[in-house]
């Protein structure tokens, strides 16, 4: 027996040997026994005229093809994948990681425009059962994936263009198994949450058949009945989705979805940062004409002006040579009139003044005679409590509750007394 081989053995070699020449191979056929497993695995034959293998897809390359859904028995696709022996059968199969359905776009448009038809037929698109939009919410829910472009793009928009916003993502599945039904869950908790007053239904742009799970006929039902205004931004403006037309609104793209909730607040921020510049612009005129007013107003450029005048003045005096014509314009009575003017002007002034002294000095006496200290150093007294009230009567010293400490103020200086 050495010369033998075990079945396991031979099985192994060949094994070995087939999955390391064919790591990767492409075939074209059609799809028959088509069944599905409980774990999510696909397993089917591909044909053609004359030959049969059989094939292949796991769970996790299944979630990856969403096309696989519609997979049927007789239909053409193409697959890509790696052979695979498998030793207790002693078969041959392809293990296969990418399923494409050759007539899958056209099929997808086909069932969409059935979808569309028959939603229409029953009024879920009517424009009268549309509900409005807020132009200032206070609160929006954000359905769509957390690590997708769409939601950076739709916070950076409303963080730019919006001063105040409370946006809640709430995470979804928005592509391939599972996404049907991931997206209403979201929106069915996003109808339970406080205070939510808009819905926007997102995500970014991709094939018809990434974008399929949006044209579910029980999400369109869903979005139809949420009582809460849901907004569509799904893909880019060539897109469009179920959930476009049942929506109260739809938008383009995410970053549209932003601008148009976000619209109000821009016209705010912009008169606010108009006012600001208006305010700028009046600040700095006040502060300029505030300064050439001080300027003018100066008591050196007061001055300066009262001896320009000065000059002036003198000039012309100097200039008509009053001393030549005082003569002829009788000037002699008009200059003793002045002097006497001036006279009695000196007197009147002088006399004010002396006067004008005299009462202050009698009022400084009268206020020096009044002066607190001058009373203490007379031999008076007086007392304050801890507050520093004054206690100028018996019923306040009444008043003092307890031992009380009191302070005594003397002409040199303070003590504290205690009241037993």
């Amino acid at each position: 027996m050495e010369n033998y081989q075990s079945v396991t053995e031979l099985l192994n070699e060949i094994k070995f040997s087939v999955e390391s020449q064919f790591k990767s191979v492409k075939l074209f056929g059609e799809v028959n026994n088509l069944s599905k497993s409980q774990a999510g695995h696909f397993y089917f034959s591909l044909n053609d005229e004359n030959a049969s293998i059989s094939c292949a897809l796991f769970r996790f390359d299944a979630i990856k093809n969403p096309s696989v859904r519609l997979l049927k028995s007789g239909e053409k696709v193409l697959v890509e994948g790696k052979v695979s022996v498998y030793t207790q059968r002693s078969s041959v199969q392809i293990i296969v990681s990418q399923v494409t359905l050759l007539n899958k776009k056209g099929l997808l448009k086909e069932k969409f425009e059935q979808i569309k038809k028959k939603l229409a037929g029953e009024g879920l698109f009517d424009i009268s059962l549309k509900k409005p939009i807020p132009t200032m919410p206070k609160r929006v829910a954000l359905i769509t994936s957390p690590f997708g472009a769409a939601v950076q793009d739709f916070l950076k928009i409303i963080t730019r263009r919006s001063f105040r916003y409370d946006i809640l993502v709430i995470p979804a599945t928005v592509q391939g198994e599972g996404a049907e039904q991931s997206l209403i869950s979201a929106l069915e908790k996003a109808q339970n949450i406080p205070d939510i007053e808009v819905i926007v239904l997102t995500r970014g742009g991709g094939s018809l058949e990434d974008l399929w799970c949006f044209n579910s006929e029980l999400l369109a039902r869903k979005i139809h009945d949420c009582p809460i205004p849901v907004v569509s931004a799904i893909g880019h403006e060539i897109n469009y989705s179920i959930s476009d037309f049942v929506s109260d609104l739809r938008c383009e793209t995410p970053s549209a979805a932003a601008e148009y909730l976000s619209n109000y607040q821009k016209d705010y921020l912009l008169k606010q940062q108009s006012l600001q510049k208006h305010l700028r612009m009046c600040g700095v005129q006040l502060r300029s004409s505030i300064q050439n007013k001080l300027q003018r107003w100066h008591p050196k450029s007061l001055l300066g002006n009262l001896w320009k005048i000065h000059r002036d003045q003198k000039n012309r005096v100097d200039k008509i040579n009053l001393k030549e014509k005082a003569y002829y314009i009788g000037f002699p009575d008009k200059y003793r009139y002045i002097d006497d003017l001036l006279s009695n002007g000196s007197n009147r002034v002088y006399e004010l003044l002396r006067s004008t002294r005299e009462r202050l000095e009698s009022h400084h006496a009268m206020a020096n005679s009044l002066n607190p200290q001058k009373v203490l150093k007379r031999g008076y007294s007086y007392l304050t409590d801890s507050r520093s009230r004054v206690i100028d009567d018996l019923n306040k010293f009444n008043k003092i509750e307890g031992q009380g400490s009191l302070i005594v103020h003397f002409h040199d200086g303070k003590g504290k007394v205690f009241k037993k």
